[in-house]
């Protein structure tokens, strides 16, 4: 996804020279350079077991008789990000293709190419979504099977507090960024005592130093290079800066830690890295995009023939796009729910646990927004009830929802600004 996510902001870069934009050449590769499918890479230029040839064996351990933890739970997710993927390759490949066959100077292809990058940022929100529900399923397989050595515990609370730091940067959660500088600035200490007598963790521990560096440099609002200026702090912080820390094109810290857990035992979970996210940089001036959402000017008072009863309480948030945490905050008993954003279903018929559930939603600009909790069941302690986190201003928020089989629960989302 990275190499996609450098073509798809060379993209961005080639028609913001036709607009009111600023242009940079971020890297210097194309399609031309790469293979035609990134996630097969049969001459293992990425990987050396490519992401086509894990998909491959977890979908044919799902179809065997094999007994494995949570298999059909893991070849959905497989899948998914098997077909994120696809998506993402076939893209690069119709945008250029779009690019080169069409007039760019003329606002009509301007709006086809920015609607095409809009997609695929949808498309890397999508892979973040189901990554998490891997991080998710991973930490739940590891806890039943007691399968973690104390250094993979260790090793787990140092991927932990840079996956919450890469999530709050993205999102704005700086005030949680103190508890993640905390807990990883203690660990990189226990590192720094361990090298004199474990020379493979020095990579671990040069690595950690320069995450703690970069996290104080974001808190510190340092100036970003000007390339970077329309993307903004935190796209660079978390894409460019933070993120080459953890994944292996870069420090390396999770491929470091996962080669000393593989030699400790073979046969144990490994971690997981983070994906990056792309953002489109669009023109100032007015250029209509196509919306694809309509206009939201009246709130259903009815879904599947249920009674839908608006919450007195509404969701307010300052961005566009909002990351929400879904999640059992009473006792796990079974709850299977639905849910409704804006009219279309953004997750169907899912168990909740104690792990939040994270989803990107984007609001619409124009008229409401909203979310409402559809029960499947009741599960042992009627009504079906969910909790629902999200951040404004960096403040984590909660609000609850109840719904059982007659009537489901509605809440209204607003989006605010500093003068409201």
């Amino acid at each position: 996804m990275l190499i996609a996510h450098r073509i798809l902001e060379g993209f961005n870069q080639k028609v913001n020279a036709f607009v009111d934009l600023q242009s940079n050449q971020f890297n210097f590769y194309g399609n031309k350079d790469l293979p035609k499918d990134i996630f097969e890479d049969p001459e293992h230029w990425f990987y050396p077991i490519s992401p086509n040839s894990y998909y491959s064996s977890i979908k044919a351990i799902h179809a065997s008789s094999k007994d494995f933890p949570h298999k059909s739970e893991l070849y959905a997710i497989a899948k998914d990000m098997h077909t994120i993927c696809k998506s993402v390759n076939k893209m690069r490949f119709s945008m250029e293709d779009y690019m080169i066959q069409n007039d760019l100077t003329l606002v009509e292809h301007q709006i086809g190419i920015f609607t095409q990058l809009q997609h695929c940022a949808s498309l890397y929100d999508r892979y973040y979504e189901v990554n998490d529900q891997l991080h998710n399923l991973i930490n739940l397989i590891v806890l039943e099977t007691n399968s973690t050595s104390e250094r993979r515990q260790r090793y787990d609370k140092i991927q932990k507090s840079l996956k919450s730091s890469l999530e709050a940067i993205r999102y704005g959660f700086d005030n949680e960024l103190d508890t993640d500088i905390a807990i990883l600035t203690k660990q990189n200490t226990i590192l720094q005592k361990e090298i004199a007598r474990d020379r493979p963790l020095a990579e671990i521990q040069t690595a950690l130093k320069e995450g703690l560096l970069i996290l104080n440099d974001y808190k510190k609002g340092l100036p970003i290079p000007e390339k970077y200026t329309l993307y903004g702090p935190a796209y660079y912080y978390y894409n460019v800066e933070l993120a080459s820390v953890v994944n292996r094109y870069g420090k390396g810290l999770i491929a470091n830690a996962n080669k000393i857990l593989f030699k400790e035992d073979p046969d144990q979970i490994l971690l997981l890295e983070e994906p990056h996210y792309f953002k489109v940089v669009l023109p100032k001036k007015e250029i209509p995009l196509e919306q694809s959402k309509e206009v939201i000017k009246t709130l259903p008072s009815k879904l599947e023939k249920r009674k839908v009863a608006i919450s007195q309480t509404t969701i307010e948030v300052k961005q566009k796009k909002l990351l929400l945490e879904i999640f059992d905050h009473r006792q796990e008993d079974g709850d299977i729910i639905s849910l409704n954003f804006n009219g279309h279903w953004i997750l169907e018929e899912k168990q909740l646990k104690k792990s939040p559930l994270k989803i990107v939603v984007e609001l619409n600009d124009e008229g409401e927004n909203y979310l409402i909790l559809h029960a499947v069941n009741l599960g042992e302690l009627p009504p079906n009830t969910i909790a629902v986190r999200y951040y404004l201003d960096g403040i984590r928020k909660m609000v609850v929802l109840n719904s059982d089989l007659n009537q489901s629960e509605m809440i209204r989302i607003k989006r605010i600004t500093d003068d409201n």
